[in-house]
Parts: structure tokens; sequence; C-alpha cells
């Protein structure tokens, strides 16, 4: 039996008070998804980009394409939206990420983050408000629903992909019960993207009922 604690309802909000929910992402979204993700990325999208290996475009149009595209792990069916008073202001995408494509496996990127991923485990990736990560409730809203994907997709535990530059979300992670469990070099990039060392694997396995409360 699964023990996940699973939510009643995907848009409520954890009180009544309160104007924030989460909805799932549509077609529409795609330019915001792209822009919240780039900003999550934090120099990586646009280091990829920059390397030019795969796309002659711009990167914002670039990265648009593919969550409106609705095909691979990054397209707009694998993200969540927060919004407050029916604004935007959160994004993550959760779901189970595919073997790498054989595009995907020419880059020394690529390479190092499909060593960390196992297929068919549940990876959440983005995670991030406007810009700016998330504040306490937001992201504790973000992520029990992204546990209850999780549940739904029949499994006990979530993983959480994140570089050595995001440490607020790390320390939000350890303090409800995630533990990293492996990490790997990352491989020289350019411009902003420098700054980012390694990826880490981050995961927590539901024991009982109460474990993620």
């Amino acid at each position: 039996m699964n023990q996940f604690q699973q939510r009643s309802d995907l848009t409520d909000p954890p009180n009544k008070q309160n104007a924030t929910r989460l909805r799932r992402a549509t077609e529409k979204d795609a330019a915001y998804l792209a822009q919240a993700f780039i900003d999550f990325g934090d120099g990586i999208t646009e280091s990829l980009w920059q390397d030019n290996w795969w796309v002659s475009t711009e990167c914002l149009p670039f990265y648009t394409r593919l969550f409106a595209s609705g095909g691979g792990f990054i397209n707009h069916k694998n993200c969540i939206i927060a919004e407050e008073n029916g604004r935007p202001v959160g994004m993550f995408m959760v779901g189970a990420v595919e073997q790498p494509t054989d595009i995907s496996r020419e880059h020394p990127f690529f390479q190092a983050l499909y060593k960390l991923i196992v297929p068919d485990e549940v990876y959440v990736l983005g995670f991030y408000g406007n810009g700016t990560p998330p504040n306490e409730l937001l992201a504790f809203l973000m992520l029990r629903t992204a546990e209850e994907v999780a549940v739904k997709k029949g499994r006990n535990g979530l993983n959480f992909l994140l570089s050595n530059r995001h440490d607020w979300l790390r320390d939000f992670l350890i303090h409800h019960g995630y533990q990293a469990t492996d990490h790997v070099p990352l491989p020289e990039m350019i411009g902003a993207g420098a700054q980012h060392k390694h990826l880490e694997l981050m995961n927590k396995k539901a024991t009982s009922p109460d474990n993620l409360r």
C-alpha cells in the first residue's frame, strides 16, 4: 500500500483564507513555463542554448516551443502552475523521465544528468517562483502536490534534481525529510552556467502515513 498522504483536490488551498491554488498547465502557458524554467536553471538553460548543439534560435522561443509541444519530459503536460489571485507565481514539472534521445546522449550535461536517473521513477524539476524561490507556504503546497502525483503514478517515493546553486531548495527538502542520495560533477559550462558544479539527487521514501506531515 502506498504510504504518501494524499490531498483530496489539486486546487484546494492549504487554508480558505489564502488565494493560492495549483492548476495543471495548458499549452497556452508555454511562454510562462519557459521563462520560469530558465529562471530555475539559473544559467544552465542559457548555457545549453549557447552551446548551439541542437538548434539555432533564441533561448526563450526555443523553450517555449518545447513546453507547447506536449512531447518529452519538458512539456506543459508534466507541469503544474501555482497562482495567487489568478496570477502565476510558480511552477514545477513532475513525471517520469524518459530514456535519453540520441541527440541528448551527445551532450556532456545530459550524460551527467542521466547518471542520476532511473527510468520510470518520478522526478521533479523547476519548483520556482517568478525569478525567486517561492514563499514557505507556497513551496509546501507545491511539495505536497508533487508527492500526490507520485502517489497517483503508483510510487512511494519522489526524487528532486537540483544543482549546487539551489541551496534554498536543498534546505527546504531536508527540513521536510528528504535526503541527498547521489550526485555527479557537471561538465564545464559557459556564462552563468559555469557556477553550477554538480547535479544532486534528493529523495524521500514514504514509510508511514504520517511521515510527510
